[in-house]
């Protein structure tokens, strides 16, 4: 999660240039980690994807940790 935060603040903190205008981006971040109960990969992804939305539900620019359902 510590990792996922600082990727986000400094996506926050750079803005880009698009057409000579400065443009403000941030970021939603969802995060999963693997369990022993999972059968695969898409239980990660599916985990991470619903940590997605929560960050994106919450007002965006965050990072969301989802453990294993």
């Amino acid at each position: 999660i510590d990792a996922a935060e600082r990727i986000r603040r400094t996506i926050a903190e750079s803005p880009i240039t698009l057409s000579n205008q400065r443009v403000q981006i941030s970021a939603s971040i969802g995060v999963s980690v693997m369990s022993a109960n999972d059968a695969g990969f898409e239980d990660i992804l599916k985990r991470a994807d619903l940590a997605l939305y929560s960050a994106k539900r919450r007002g965006r620019n965050c990072v969301e940790f989802c453990k294993a359902l």
